[in-house]
């Protein structure tokens, strides 16, 4: 892959999200692409594809070679990324099949021929990473990290020639790092561009890194010349920035404008235990936890124990199938209705199932209506805009990064204004400094603001730097 002056602007963007970028990537390297949210990874990758701009509209200009062919040559997507991978940051992207033998048996067969031959491969394939027991399961009923495996070794089985990575560990458990890693040694001939904020792992896996730093390349070269880079470990300790006084300003303002209705103070799920319309398990069963006002409790577990059940039924977005789900203010049940109230937040593992505006201050503004008076939104919007450092306010939410998705996700939990925040993995995609932002928000919005707050977190560290108390949905109890 060799790209040259390359840059790229997207519609109603103030900048380019890329300048000038020169890049070559030769056959069988291993290559990390790091940079904070918004620096243009993504983008560095879907241009270097043409998916960007075929699919997604931008002005595109300079040179891009992909296994030897030009994107300037008229030819078809299909045809010009022939030998190439793609591995996108949201899995449900790119998973067609209606079960997983139909998904890797596509996968495979595009390699050496459709058929039942390809569905007997599926087996073994699936062996190999001891995966078997997914073979059957409906694509659709997946946890995230569950079709991010799924995903990862259907983007290999093609056999490319070059495969780009785009965040593939953000919602992984310990097993998932290893069937990475694992897939990883088992293509020692495709070039890997793998596009991370996870640097620690980067270092593992890559032998060269190069960073981006507002749309430019600041860094080509080892990781032992990226001294400047730290660790996303070493940084969870940040301190404070100007930035979460901006937001924490906000929420002060917020607070004094609410209404004096009674405040939900308590959140008990009673063993509760829900099951799929299809599935022969239960995703959750006979499960119970209370979250108290001024309390932020982490709910851990490996991928498929049930974690994102728990929060849906926290919510009151999905109705248990037995048990109870009961939201008490001083002692007395308040809001038995099974759908959410308008004093509870859920921040969706996906932040594009939440995306409902054509820009992102529109976005932010729909938030804030429920919150406030319709003489305060104006000036409360701008504040906001300046409070979460979002992109442009014209830019469609859909332009976002995975990243600044997930902050204008959280963003706009917090324009909500709720007693409770239910959160699922608010730490997916972020980079240092946005991970040490959440984690003070979610501490200041129990501590100062006495909120309830229940997360959902692959990420341990972040759980312990955030959470007052973490339930784990495994065997081993790391509760505290």
């Amino acid at each position: 892959m060799v790209l040259s002056d390359l840059s790229v602007r997207f519609p109603g963007a103030v900048t380019p999200v890329l300048h000038d970028i020169g890049l070559e990537i030769l056959p069988g390297e291993r290559v990390c692409v790091v940079g904070s949210n918004g620096s243009g990874k993504s983008t560095l990758a879907y241009t270097a594809t043409t998916i960007v701009p075929r699919l997604i509209r931008a002005t595109v200009s300079g040179r891009a070679l992909l296994l030897g062919r030009s994107r300037e040559t008229p030819m078809s997507l299909s045809d010009f990324t022939r030998g190439c991978s793609f591995l996108f940051q949201n899995p449900e992207y790119q998973l067609l099949g209606l079960t997983i033998a139909d998904e890797l048996a596509f996968a495979l067969g595009s390699a050496s021929g459709w058929g039942g031959a390809a569905y007997q491969r599926v087996g073994q394939y699936l062996d190999d990473y001891g995966l078997r027991h997914l073979m059957h399961r409906d694509s659709r009923r997946l946890s995230l990290g569950e079709m991010q495996k799924v995903a990862i070794l259907s983007s290999v089985a093609c056999r490319p020639a070059i495969v780009f990575f785009d965040e593939p560990t953000s919602a992984l458990d310990s097993d998932g790092l290893a069937l990475m890693q694992d897939v990883l040694a088992r293509t020692p001939d495709a070039a890997a561009v793998t596009l991370t904020h996870d640097l620690a792992w980067g270092r593992q896996v890559s032998s060269r890194v190069v960073a981006l730093q507002d749309g430019r390349i600041a860094l080509d070269g080892t990781w032992s010349e990226a001294g400047g880079l730290n660790g996303r470990a070493d940084q969870q300790a940040a301190s404070l920035t100007e930035g979460v006084e901006d937001t924490t300003r906000l929420l002060r303002f917020l607070a004094q404008k609410r209404s004096s209705a009674q405040q939900i103070d308590r959140v008990v799920l009673q063993n509760v235990s829900f099951r799929h319309p299809g599935a022969k398990v239960d995703s959750l069963a006979g499960f119970s936890l209370e979250a108290a006002k001024g309390e932020v409790v982490c709910l851990v577990g490996p991928n498929g124990s049930g974690k994102t059940t728990a929060a849906l039924l926290a919510s009151g977005l999905v109705a248990a199938d037995s048990g109870s789900v009961t939201f008490l203010s001083g002692g007395r049940r308040v809001y038995p209705r099974r759908m959410p109230t308008p004093r509870v937040a859920l921040m969706l593992q996906n932040p594009a199932h939440q995306m409902l505006a054509d820009d992102v201050a529109e976005e932010l503004a729909l938030s804030l209506r429920c919150s406030l008076p319709a003489s305060h939104l104006a000036d409360a919007t701008a504040m906001a805009l300046d409070a979460f450092d979002l992109p442009d306010a014209a830019r469609a939410p859909d332009q976002l990064s995975f990243g600044q998705q997930r902050k204008l996700s959280f963003a706009c939990c917090l324009c909500l204004d709720p007693d409770v925040f239910v959160l699922d993995e608010p730490e997916l995609g972020l980079d240092a400094t946005n991970l040490a932002w959440t984690s003070s928000i979610i501490r200041y919005l129990a501590r100062e603001l006495g909120r309830t707050v229940i997360m959902v977190s692959h990420d341990i560290d972040f759980a312990r730097t955030t959470a007052d108390r973490i339930v784990s949905l495994a065997s081993d109890d790391l509760s505290r």
